[in-house]
């Protein structure tokens, strides 16, 4: 007689978890988009950053003209905005924060606080989110309050997602 494990397909790429369901193996679905060139912002406004260069997309949508990744899929998913400035004034902020379907995703901004003029910043803010539906999207946000306006960093800076799990 031949004992069956779990229920699915087994294969190659695929993987017993511990609930007897079998898996695909590896990550299905990430991202990864840094800037084209150097992207300016206005002090004392909440700005989406204007990514523009994929270097790798597998499963998600980039909508380049809203700024906007919609991953396509439910699941539990890990977000990284890395964003990069020069030259901020003494006791003043420069704050990253993710956005999911236009409003503020989760624990609102991650900040640095400069403590000397001519700092250069460099937040991360990292997220790990439920997508619940298909259609949900994510961008970016950058704030200062410095005396003048900033820029993010075109070599220092990226937006990624990958899928770590299921709902």
């Amino acid at each position: 007689a031949t004992a069956r494990l779990g229920s699915g397909t087994a294969s190659s790429s695929t993987f017993l978890r511990g609930d007897q369901t079998y898996a695909a193996a590896g990550i299905s679905k990430y991202f990864l988009i840094h800037l084209s060139g150097d992207f300016s912002f206005n002090t004392g406004n909440w700005t989406k950053v204007q990514w523009g260069s994929v270097q790798h997309n597998t499963g998600m949508t980039w909508d380049s003209g809203n700024y906007r990744l919609t991953p396509g899929a439910t699941g539990i998913y890990l977000f990284i905005n890395h964003c990069a400035g020069e030259g901020i004034d003494n006791e003043k902020e420069y704050d990253v924060q993710m956005y999911k379907n236009g409003s503020s995703a989760q624990y609102g901004n991650k900040y640095w606080y400069s403590a000397k003029t001519g700092s250069h910043p460099m937040v991360t803010a990292t997220y790990v989110l439920k997508v619940t539906s298909a259609s949900d999207y994510f961008e970016t946000y950058v704030y200062t309050n410095n005396s003048t306006n900033e820029h993010v960093a075109q070599n220092q800076s990226y937006f990624s997602c990958i899928k770590i799990g299921d709902i």
